[in-house]
Parts: C-alpha cells; structure tokens; sequence
C-alpha cells in the first residue's frame, strides 16, 4: 500500500493515531512528494484533537503554509495555540510563533522564539532527537529564516548548515535545497562569492519547479553573478524568480538583487526606482522598514538615486535610516554614504568615511569598495598597499563590480598601477553607470562650476574664490564648454545626469561661499 493510499485510509477511519504515525514515519516524502494529501490529513483532524496535541495544530499549519502544486503560501502566517506536551509539541509551537512574529516584523519576538526552541532541542536527550529526525530540518530552516531576517547573519548561517544536516541525513531533498540555498544566501550578502559558490553548487535538483524551496538559491545565485559582472549568469538566475506576491520572506532580499542587477549592468534606474516603489507597497510598514528588509531596501533605493544623479534624495535616504540599520550592514550604509559624498565632490568627507569603514574589520565587499573609493581620492593612497588591498580582494573574492565604486577613468587609472589578474569588462559593467568619456575638469573650474550649479553669480564666485570677474566668468565658460553646454541650466542638467564629473576633479571638496 502506498503512503498516500494508507494515509488517506487512516483518515477515513479516523484513526488518528496512525494518521500520526504515517505523518511522523513518512514526513520528509510527504512534504517533498505529497504535500496535497498532507495538508488534506492534517485539516480532516479534529479541532478538539488539534487543540489538546499542539503537533497537530503546528503541522497542520506548516502544511498549509507549503505550496501545494503551483499554489503559493498564504500572505501571513498565524501560530496556532495548544498546551504542549513533548518535546515536538514544544518546537512546533516556538517554531510557529517565531514564524508568525518574524512575518510581522517582529524580529525580537521571532529570534527570541526560535534561540528557546533551538536552546530545548540542545538539551533534550539523544534518544529525543532521534525521535524527532525526521522533522528537524523544517524546524532548523525556519529558526535561521528568523535570525536572517532579524539580521543575525552569523547565527542564520548556523542554523542553515545545522539545516543541511539534518535534511541530507532524513533524507529530505527540499529542506536540502532550501538550507543549501539560504546557506549561499547569506554568504553571498556578505560579499563571500567563493563560499556562496560551494553552497550553490551543493544545491540538489528540486523536485517541483513551483516550490518556493528554491528562490534563496536563485537569489544567491543572481548576486554571485553580479559581484562577478556576469550579466547573462545573473539575468538567467534572476528570471527564475517568482513575483512578490508569491512569497513571504525573500522579497525584499530579491527586490534587493533586482536592483542591484540594474545599478551594475546598466537597465532604467528610474523604471527599477518605481518598482522598488511599488514593491515596497505591498507589505506593511513594519515589514519593509525593519531587520534586513530595511537595510537591503535603503540601500537599493540609495545607489539607484545616486545612478540616476539624485544626490540629495540618496543622501537623505541614508541619513533617515543610519541609527537603525541593522550592524551586518553598517559598513555598507557607510560606504554608500561615502559614495554619494565623492559624488557630490565633498571629497575629505568621502574619505574620512572610507577610512572608517577600512578601520572596522568590513568585510570584503565594503571592505575592497572602500579601499578603492580612499586610492581614488587620495594620490598618495593609490601608490600605497590600499591600491593593492582593494585589487586583492576583488580578486580573492570574485568582486569585480566593485570597479565601479569609482568613474570608469579614474577606475582605469588606478588599475593601470598595479598588475592585477581582474578582468572587468568595462563596456557591460560601466555601460551605464558613466560615460566611456568624462570630462576632466580643472581644480578652478570645478570650483566655479559647483558655485554656479548651487546658483551663485559671476561676481559672487569672484568675490568667494578673490578673483576678477572676468577671471571667473573664463573659468565657467570653459567649464561649460567641457561639458558640451552653454549656460547654466544646461550645465545643472549635465551634473544631475553624470555627478561624477566633479567627484573626479582634483582636490574639490567643500563648495564655495
């Protein structure tokens, strides 16, 4: 007799003992092969049955959570409530709870729920544990979706290779491909494209095509590729994900990748700003403005503003979000600060930034971005082992769009100083990020040209700079010209489009008057 056959006979005879019995004895194959017939079993249990055995009332609510055949998971998830008994109704109803908070975007509450169960599970017996084997990588995934989404990168990681595990030695292919996934994942947040990479390529074949199992893999998978200025490698990943409505913990994570894939390779930052927009729309507020969704979020919007030339909207973005990102992404905040300070030619606080990001252990990501942004504005930074710091690290750690932390002249300067292995196809990379050709403009002209843009006059910026009128008046004309315009409206428009122009300008830093 097959699982499903014996199952449903169970049910029908409502000989509930043996339904959990069948449960317990076949949970990996029904979740991976059977989930129909599972979540049909656990609704048929009555209520007072589910109400005195909280490992009824949990399953039936996990079950109802997984997709079934193309379904897709409910929006939210409710923990249900029983007294506990054993040690699997006390994880089922932690694991639960946690679920449901971290759906909220109460991450406190959800991390507090997943460490007590994972504390109970560490200090139950062998023979307990032994008990339970069959479901302790469905309960490990959801502890380390709680820790990942609080921020706790770390302990998430953890908690997905503890996943692993356990899912191999059950023999559970889809909890194999989620924590397998979600293990990459977080590696690939933090910039460690090689680990991320053993992870992907431990990822078994799933065996539904509509299960949500696989998106922290594609999503992995998308941000390895962008790192590396893989374009085709990341499209093809980022084609295999689902909308956002289809799936409840990733999406802010994928919105994240989306972007990212349009900051490097060059698509309408202005389109992707909208569907960030829209995006963001869909879930409450608590959701998107908390743990990782929050810094992920801010940090897309961020370096699509500063693609775009909207400086003062990315700055601003930063600063209403600095005091509550959470520490996994400090640096990055940091670094993306820096970024659109150089951009706006505030070159001394870009670098002080910089700095403080090398001083603080980053890691490799914000770590090579932000050696290379400090070479870049500091000659004598270039000549010395920060050049070669930041080279090595993008190297190591297969980061080649780092390259456009900075113009693609100066980018082009800078790697010409040391002999470094990194083949950054330019053309793909920087296609839209600046011009093939930026304009250099002199310190003088520089000057004038921001004090224009900021709507000073002639006889204003020869009053602030102690020059004569006509020598300004040469200076912004030149600058003009350089630029291919011939008045400051013009010239303003030009800024906004490409505000590197006068990041790459020697020595500019505070705006004058």
């Amino acid at each position: 007799m097959s699982i499903e056959t014996d199952l449903r006979a169970a049910v029908a005879a409502e000989e509930w003992e043996r339904v959990h019995e069948i449960i317990g004895a076949n949970w990996s194959d029904l979740t991976n092969h059977h989930r129909g017939t599972l979540v049909a079993a656990m609704s048929s249990l009555p209520p007072d049955l589910r109400a005195s055995m909280p490992r009824y009332a949990a399953s039936k609510a996990y079950g109802e959570f997984i997709p079934v055949g193309g379904q897709t998971r409910s929006s939210r998830f409710t923990s249900p409530e029983a007294a506990p008994r054993a040690l699997i109704d006390y994880l089922s109803i932690l694991t639960a709870r946690s679920a449901a908070a971290r759906m909220r975007g109460r991450h406190a509450l959800a991390v507090s729920a997943a460490r007590e169960a994972r504390e109970m599970l560490d200090d139950a017996t062998p023979a307990a544990r032994a008990e339970i084997a069959s479901v302790l990588a469905d309960l490990k995934v959801q502890w380390g979706i709680a820790l990942l989404l609080a921020g706790d990168l770390e302990r998430a990681l953890g908690e997905f290779s503890a996943a692993y595990d356990s899912a191999i030695a059950a023999e559970n292919r889809r909890m194999a491909v989620e924590s397998a996934g979600d293990c990459a994942l977080v590696l690939a947040l933090q910039g460690l494209a090689p680990a991320a990479s053993g992870w992907i390529a431990r990822i078994p074949e799933v065996d539904d095509p509509t299960d949500t199992v696989a998106d922290s893999g594609h999503i992995a998978t998308a941000l390895v590729a962008i790192d590396a200025g893989d374009r085709d490698r990341a499209a093809l990943a980022i084609s295999r994900f689902r909308s956002s409505s289809d799936e409840v913990d990733h999406w802010a994570i994928r919105r994240f990748a989306v972007s990212r894939f349009t900051t490097t390779f060059g698509s309408d930052p202005v389109a992707a700003l909208s569907a960030l927009a829209a995006t963001r729309a869909e879930y409450p507020e608590r959701e998107r403005t908390t743990g990782i969704n929050g810094a992920l979020l801010v940090l897309a919007e961020a370096e699509l503003r500063l693609l775009t030339g909207d400086l003062d909207a990315a700055e601003a973005v930063l600063e209403l979000n600095r005091r509550t990102v959470v520490p996994a992404f400090a640096n990055a905040f940091t670094v993306m600060t820096a970024r659109v300070a150089a951009s706006s030619g505030h070159r001394d606080r870009a670098r002080r930034l910089a700095g403080a990001v090398i001083a603080n252990d980053p890691l490799p990501r914000d770590g090579a971005a932000a050696l290379l942004l400090s070479a870049s504005l500091d000659p004598s930074a270039a000549e010395a082992p920060t050049l070669a710091s930041a080279l090595r690290l993008m190297t190591e750690f297969g980061l080649t769009t780092v390259a456009t932390t900075v113009p693609l002249d100066v980018w082009t300067s800078l790697s010409s100083q040391k002999a470094s292995p990194i083949d950054v196809p330019l053309a793909v990379v920087f296609g839209a990020r600046h011009p093939a050709s930026t304009p250099t403009l002199s310190r003088r002209e520089a000057i004038v040209l921001r004090a224009a843009s900021a709507g000073m006059t002639v006889p204003e910026i020869a009053a602030a700079e102690r020059v004569s009128p006509h020598t300004a008046k040469k200076q912004l004309l030149s600058a003009y010209h350089k630029l291919g315009v011939s008045n400051r409206a013009d010239a303003i428009t030009a800024l906004a489009a490409s505000p590197w122009i006068l990041a790459a300008a020697p020595h500019v830093d505070e705006a004058v008057g």
